[in-house]
C-alpha cells in the first residue's frame, strides 16, 4: 500500500466507526494503521476475517477474527475494556493471517477509549 495520509486514516476511522465497519482491507493495512489509531485514541474492538480464493470469493474465517465470541470471554472487548489486551490479540491474529499461505481481508470496527 502507498504511504498513508492523514485523510486515509481519518476516512478509515470514520468507516470503522459505522455499523457496517471498514471496507475490506489487507492485514498489512490494518497493522499499518494501528499506531495512528492508537495515537488518536481509538482501539479495534471487533474484526472479521475472510479468506480469498483464486477467483476473489470470500469465505469467513473465524480463526483470525475478533468477534467477542470466545467461550470464556477472555478475548471479548466488552468483558474487559483492556486496550493493551485487545490490541495484542488483534496484532497476533493479523500476523497469523500474514504468515498463512492463504490471502485474507479484514473488516474492522473501532471505538474511542
Amino acid at each position: 500500500m502507498a504511504a498513508q495520509t492523514s485523510k486515509d486514516i481519518s476516512s478509515f476511522i470514520q468507516d470503522s466507526m459505522s455499523p457496517r465497519g471498514s471496507s475490506n482491507v489487507s492485514p498489512e493495512t490494518v497493522l499499518l494503521f494501528l499506531p495512528d489509531l492508537q495515537k488518536r485514541g481509538f482501539v479495534i474492538t471487533q474484526m472479521e476475517a475472510a479468506r480469498l480464493d483464486d477467483e476473489g470469493m470470500q469465505t469467513p474465517d473465524f480463526e483470525y477474527a475478533v468477534l467477542g465470541l470466545s467461550k470464556n470471554g477472555d478475548d471479548d472487548w466488552d468483558s474487559h475494556h483492556d486496550v493493551g489486551r485487545i490490541t495484542k490479540l488483534v496484532i497476533h491474529r493479523l500476523e497469523q493471517a500474514i504468515e498463512s499461505p492463504m490471502e485474507y481481508v479484514f473488516k474492522v470496527w473501532v471505538d474511542d477509549y
